[in-house]
């Protein structure tokens, strides 16, 4: 039977996270706590002052954001404090809930991307098989010991070449198409590790451009709300999810592509037509989507509880 999964340690834990981060960045619980109530304050500050010091370009994809990606701890603090989130606590819920009404119990789930593993260990707590893939260092540290404290078993992938073919049952891809190169080419990498009929789920904010999430790529703002290109291309449907495609959950179809087409717009459910509709107006004009996004993550990253002082 399936279960909702507990809240991962330690989310709810500040001083124990805090804990974690100088363990593997190398700094004071101090200046730790300092960060992350930074974070709290202005979801995005450390990231966006670590880029300012090294002077990497934002929207931009460069050799030296490659190399932020690998060896900054900046991500440490952003991704813990949005995962305390509800927008995200929510959209992870969607994806147990997608998983648990069509895929069975102990299904394969890749989740790519998963930065602190906090989507892994709740995956895991609810008695799916979960594999882990991250590019950063430090995030991938931090997720072993995620794993650790909360007593579940991932296999943590550090070259996708090497995963079977139409292995997995799901695919879960949240908030990493907006930062790469070649979105299209990723999903058709992915697609191929997904066996016929398995599930993905994306959310990738293409229209999201502001200066608290600099390591978005301007030229990907042409793949908002066009599922077409970017999923059909590799055989995917849509068939369920939540309005502004948050996530949007799709499938791997086994029709024969010169007929794929007409089955995206058949089976496609009419909220996620008119969602997506609205997310392409944003290539044309993506103030208010930024804008919008940016009040809502600001201001429940600012209401969550206030930090605790360090663990003596």
């Amino acid at each position: 039977m399936h279960t909702i999964a507990a809240y991962p340690i330690p989310l709810d834990d500040l001083s124990l996270g805090a804990r974690l981060i100088s363990e593997i960045s190398g700094r004071s619980q101090e200046e730790v706590l300092d960060r992350l109530e930074k974070e709290h304050c202005s979801l995005g500050f450390n990231v966006l002052t670590a880029l300012k010091e090294r002077e990497v370009s934002p929207f931009v994809l460069s050799e030296k954001l490659q190399s932020f990606y690998s060896d900054t701890d900046a991500f440490l603090y952003e991704t813990f404090v949005w995962n305390r989130c509800s927008l995200k606590q929510d959209m992870r819920q969607r994806v147990l809930a997608g998983l648990r009404r069509w895929l069975p119990f102990h299904a394969k789930v890749l989740v790519f991307g998963d930065g602190m593993g906090f989507d892994c260990a709740s995956l895991a707590l609810s008695g799916y098989r979960v594999t882990y893939f991250e590019i950063g260092n430090k995030s991938i540290e931090f997720a072993r010991r995620i794993f650790s404290l909360n007593n579940v078993s991932v296999d943590v992938c550090s070259d996708l070449s090497e995963s079977p073919v139409d292995f997995f049952d799901a695919v879960v891809c949240l908030d990493v198409l907006e930062h790469v190169e070649d979105p299209p080419r990723v999903v058709g990498e992915l697609v191929k590790h997904l066996r016929s009929e398995g599930l993905f789920f994306s959310h990738a904010p293409f229209a999201y451009l502001h200066a608290s999430v600099s390591t978005h790529l301007r030229k990907n703002l042409r793949w908002s709300g066009d599922w077409k290109c970017l999923y059909g291309t590799s055989g995917l449907i849509p068939i369920d999810g939540a309005f502004f495609w948050n996530p949007i959950i799709m499938q791997k179809s086994a029709v024969d592509p010169s007929h794929r087409q007409r089955s995206i717009y058949s089976k496609t459910p009419l909220f996620l037509q008119i969602g997506g509709l609205l997310l392409s107006l944003s290539r044309l004009w993506n103030f208010p989507y930024s804008f919008l996004c940016c009040r809502l993550v600001q201001q429940q990253a600012r209401k969550l509880s206030p930090l605790s002082p360090p663990v003596s």
